[in-house]
């Protein structure tokens, strides 16, 4: 028999942390900790805390379709593994608001380790969830839909730490870029491709991606020229740029 989704990997121990520990610093005082009933967490412990959940996020990806459940027919697999990478996606996306959320939390350091790992997650996304989706669409129509969009988000968080990263000239976020374009310019497209093959491309929206600071507000005009002006003649960032201000997922004429 299969295993339950608690039984798999250390799911339920990533939720506890991250849920009720990380989560829980930004109600402190200044985020300065500690965090109640977790006193080790504080904001000078909170990097140690943060690279390792996000470093293992992949590695629980991987392991669940590496499973019984990301490789059984049965429709109770199916659905149990669908759960799974809902709640991986979710434990992502809450890391990820801890720094959109929270202008203390935004530092290099933490960032980096958002950018790096949250590469390698969309990394296995790619290679190994968009095709177990396409796979049980539409028996599950709803529920990919519903992880598509958690991972929209996921995405654009993404994107506006690259664009964090050049606006502020970090050399380290630099080397991260060019495999997080990679890797999101491939969702964009297999998810595309994924949606317009059933018919309902226009279920997960469109509109212009634009550049945005970390917390998630627009880039004005002013900044975004500015930006341009000092990146020009690099013909890899203008392509990276093309890429991030096109429809996401608007219909298109192929």
């Amino acid at each position: 028999a299969s295993s339950d989704i608690s039984d798999l990997g250390h799911i339920g121990a990533l939720a506890t942390i991250i849920r009720d520990v990380l989560a829980e610093l930004p109600n402190t005082n200044h985020c300065r900790g500690p965090v109640d009933e977790y006193p080790t967490c504080c904001l000078q412990s909170f990097g140690c805390y943060l690279s390792v959940v996000l470093s293992i996020l992949p590695k629980e990806l991987n392991l669940l379709f590496d499973s019984s459940l990301g490789k059984t027919e049965a429709s109770y697999a199916v659905e149990k593994a669908l759960l799974s990478l809902a709640q991986l996606v979710e434990l992502l996306s809450v890391t990820f608001d801890l720094t959109k959320e929270n202008p203390i939390l935004v530092k290099r350091p933490y960032l980096l380790q958002q950018l790096k790992w949250g590469t390698r997650f969309m990394e296995v996304i790619v290679a190994r969830v968009v095709p177990f989706l396409q796979k049980h669409f539409q028996e599950h129509e709803q529920g990919i839909i519903d992880i598509i969009r958690h991972l929209q988000g996921c995405t654009r968080q993404i994107s506006s730490i690259i664009t964090h990263g050049k606006r502020e000239k970090d050399t380290n976020l630099a080397k991260e870029t060019p495999r997080a374009k990679k890797v999101l310019e491939s969702f964009i497209h297999k998810i595309k491709a994924l949606m317009r093959k059933n018919r309902c491309l226009t279920a997960l929206g469109g509109g212009n991606l634009k550049s945005k600071h970390i917390d998630g507000s627009i880039i004005e005009d002013d900044d975004a020229d500015s930006e341009s002006s000092d990146s020009s003649g690099s013909s890899s960032e203008k392509e990276g740029d093309a890429m991030e201000s096109e429809n996401e997922f608007g219909s298109d004429d192929e």
